[in-house]
């Protein structure tokens, strides 16, 4: 059989290219090495936990929805916000935060430098 497209890896962005060029109707074909496909967005499981390898927020929820249904993927899904914080002897910033408060997050903290 010939491709009009050979695709190497099947991580996210593999698997969104390949179906995005079969939805345009090229004859696609994804070539994985590892045993398990979506690259590092995987959970396995040890001892009765369950570990999740991928990605744990998506920044831009909007955006990962719009491009979910490009590819097909119609089940509505709900984003909820994460909480992100780094805390260390002298800092304590929550980074989870829309980016208008991460800054002023980081202007309280390093005031010295809010400038730049």
């Amino acid at each position: 059989m010939t491709y009009d497209v050979i695709v190497i890896g099947a991580g996210i962005g593999g698997l969104s290219c390949a179906a995005k060029l079969a939805r345009n109707g090229r004859k696609v074909v994804v070539l994985e090495k590892d045993r398990h496909i979506g690259g590092t967005s995987y959970i396995f499981k040890r001892d009765g936990y369950s570990f999740p390898m991928g990605p744990l927020s998506f920044s831009f929820p909007r955006r990962v929805q719009s491009f979910l249904s490009e590819v097909g993927v119609e089940q509505p899904i709900t984003f909820k916000r994460n909480h992100f914080q780094l805390i260390a002897p002298s800092l304590d910033i929550i980074y989870s935060l829309p980016l208008d408060g991460v800054r002023e997050n980081l202007k309280r903290v390093f005031v010295d430098q809010s400038r730049g």
